[in-house]
């Protein structure tokens, strides 16, 4: 079974990571730290 929680401000090296890995680049990674910034508290 698979557990789901709210993301936490030290899981966001972990999340960059795996989108480098599942994209093979870093665009993809970079819009979700500007998604990240650009929500603030309404991203989480």
């Amino acid at each position: 079974m698979t557990a789901i929680r709210v993301e936490e401000p030290r899981d966001s090296a972990a999340v960059r990571m795996v989108n480098e890995s599942a994209f093979g680049q870093s665009v993809e990674a970079d819009i979700v730290d500007e998604l990240r910034r650009a929500c603030g508290e309404f991203g989480r």
